[in-house]
């Protein structure tokens, strides 16, 4: 009996099905790896792969891009890695899976934070005793996270000038939302794609005045996120005399799947 081509998931030991997608043909594995770089070296290696998948105008077509390829090489040389050291590296690439949704999930409730102010002028208001309002604190997260997780991290290109962060005022809550949106996924881009080495590596900058892991600081920022998540939430409800907000029951990436 003639099958053609067959599809096989490695990864899950299952042959294609419907919830597989076609990302590559070949007579073998060798012939359509997942990634597009490349090693050489005698010891032994773990490959990690994080899909992303979203649709296209074309309902015909699905759009898939790797967002994480990891290639971890051992350091134990010839004798190859132990199970402890994988299991380790397993561990951290969860741990940045995690971290990754946390921020991606916290961002966009600060999102319904701004959506929930009934009028524009109400995000620039304050009462006394409070210091800042919502729509400065959105500033302030959009320039934070844009700074220490997309430049520092992210190597992506940014200016930071702090101060207006808290000068600026009557921007739309439209506008900031879409820059909440953008911060949204570029921290979840870069965070889900960020090493073991990373994690582990000493943050490049100084912030608090001590040195800290990468981990460490990203833990530090998801919690200063939801300080000042608070802080909109509390002022709201005192502008407004409106109650809390209920949140979507899910916040993750709607067109983001780890297969």
């Amino acid at each position: 009996m003639k099958c053609g081509a067959v599809g096989f998931d490695p990864t899950n030991k299952l042959f294609a099905g419907e919830r597989q997608i076609r990302r590559a043909i070949g007579r073998d594995y060798a012939d359509a790896p997942p990634t597009t770089r490349v090693f050489r070296a005698t010891a032994s290696s773990e490959l990690c792969v994080s899909v992303r998948v979203s649709n296209t105008d074309d309902p015909r077509m699905t759009m898939i891009s790797l967002i994480v390829v990891e290639s971890m090489q051992s350091a134990l040389g010839a004798e190859g890695s132990n199970e402890s050291d994988q299991q380790h590296w397993q561990e951290c690439f969860m741990v940045a899976q995690e971290l990754a949704t946390l921020l991606w999930r916290d961002i966009n409730k600060v999102i319904e934070q701004v959506r929930a102010f009934p009028e524009d002028r109400l995000l620039w208001e304050t009462r006394p005793g409070v210091s800042n309002s919502a729509g400065n604190l959105a500033l302030h997260l959009i320039g934070n996270l844009s700074e220490y997780i997309g430049r520092q991290i992210g190597c992506v290109a940014f200016t930071r000038q702090r101060p207006k962060e808290f000068s600026d005022k009557g921007v739309s809550a439209n506008e900031l939302i879409t820059r909440l949106e953008q911060v949204a996924e570029l921290t979840h881009r870069i965070v889900a794609g960020l090493t073991e080495t990373t994690l582990s590596a000493k943050y490049p900058e100084l912030v608090l005045g001590y040195e800290m892991t990468t981990v460490h600081f990203l833990i530090h920022l998801l919690g200063h996120l939801n300080y000042h998540l608070g802080q909109m939430d509390y002022l709201r409800r005192m502008l407004t005399g409106d109650g809390a907000i209920q949140y979507p029951k899910r916040l993750i990436p709607s067109n983001a799947a780890v297969l």
